[in-house]
């Protein structure tokens, strides 16, 4: 996700993105000056009207396309350039916390999910979006992240229950589509470890390779697969939480995070 090394790197990108004034301006008045040249040759009959329209058309481009090229896209980059930084630590901060952690991945254990339908608990799916945060990580729960983001979902320790949404989601990694949210039935999911040696110092990376999509209108996220099929069962778990199961494997998670999120 992070494109600079390192502070140096970061410094040099932010002078090349600098915005530029200047040009844009001497740009501008040249075009005038010409443009006004146009017009006085058009008027006198020097100029074919068709030869004018063009060079009007040229000259109007010019002056855009340098604003834009000196001015507007780089402060557009720039804000990128913040946003990737602001989210590397925020990563780096949230993620220092688990130096103590052992990662396991689909390679060391095969993780099944159950589900019961029935009520669905009192959490509700929380996302802020400066710290591109989810609800904290609580040191008495297992940790279980989705795709290639620190995002996922917390389940308790003793009863393997799946309690709520928590972790990092940076959204600069998000694709922007149109998601259909499935149509879920509310109970309670389980994680079946099988006889894996459990402890609380795990942290569980599931779908390694899963996309994170963000609905803007809609204020849904999915991380996994965002098409449905007809073997898919859907249970919400959560108030704004949907875990998409197939025979016991994950295949993805909703969360409603809000609207219009800006994503880089």
């Amino acid at each position: 996700m992070n494109k600079y090394s390192g502070p140096k790197d970061y410094e040099q990108t932010l002078k090349d993105n600098k915005p530029r004034i200047v040009m844009p301006i001497i740009n501008t008045i040249f075009a005038v000056i010409l443009f006004v040249f146009v017009i006085i040759f058009t008027i006198n009959g020097s100029f074919h009207i068709g030869y004018s329209l063009l060079y009007i058309f040229i000259l109007i481009m010019f002056p855009l396309a340098s604003w834009y090229t000196s001015y507007f896209s780089k402060k557009k980059n720039i804000k990128k350039i913040y946003n990737y930084q602001k989210e590397t630590d925020v990563i780096v901060k949230y993620t220092s916390r688990y130096k103590h952690y052992k990662p396991v991945t689909e390679k060391d254990v095969q993780v099944r999910f159950t589900y019961e339908l029935g009520p669905i608990n009192d959490h509700k799916v929380t996302f802020d979006v400066d710290k591109c945060m989810l609800k904290e990580h609580d040191a008495e729960n297992l940790m279980i992240t989705f795709g290639i983001s620190f995002g996922g979902v917390e389940v308790n320790y003793d009863t393997k229950q799946v309690l709520y949404p928590s972790g990092v989601l940076p959204c600069s990694i998000w694709y922007g589509k149109k998601l259909k949210v499935p149509t879920s039935k509310e109970g309670t999911i389980y994680v079946d470890f099988k006889d894996f040696h459990l402890n609380k110092k795990m942290l569980f990376q599931l779908a390694k390779r899963a996309d994170t999509y963000y609905d803007a209108k809609q204020g849904w996220l999915c991380i996994g697969e965002r098409k449905a099929t007809v073997l898919d069962e859907n249970i919400k778990f959560a108030d704004g939480a949907i875990m998409v199961l197939r025979e016991g494997e994950f295949i993805a998670l909703f969360l409603e995070v809000g609207k219009n999120i800006q994503i880089a």
